[in-house]
């Protein structure tokens, strides 16, 4: 993530990455214009860090806070970009959710080391 990258890749960052990146792409890309953004999430901890309902603990690295600083900007950006129409529900992970399956496999596959560009699939 650049200047806001952590130095240790845990599942809270990769999230949070994930989370700030879905957020900057819904506020930008022009396949998202003039529409409102239901993010759906299984990480509680990203999207509440993410929309500043949690603070990032005194104890977390300097580079943690600024990726949660990073994601609550993104979060404030995309908000009045959306003029109030954006949302987040929590999906239960390994639920069998469609959207969920679909987020691990990618998760997986970057695990492995490949990479996946395009446009995300929008319902």
């Amino acid at each position: 993530m650049g200047d806001h990258g952590a130095k240790r890749l845990t599942n809270n960052v990769a999230e949070l990455t994930a989370f700030l990146l879905a957020l900057r792409w819904a506020r930008t890309a022009p396949e998202a214009q003039d529409k409102p953004v239901l993010m759906r999430h299984d990480s509680v901890y990203a999207a509440l860090a993410s929309a500043g309902v949690y603070k990032c603990r005194k104890r977390r690295s300097k580079r943690r806070k600024a990726l949660v600083e990073a994601a609550q900007e993104e979060w404030r950006l995309t908000m009045a970009a959306k003029k109030g129409k954006l949302w987040i529900r929590h999906v239960k992970g390994y639920s069998g959710h469609e959207w969920n399956d679909a987020a691990d496999s990618l998760a997986d596959d970057g695990r492995r080391g490949q990479r996946r560009y395009g446009i995300p699939e929008v319902d």
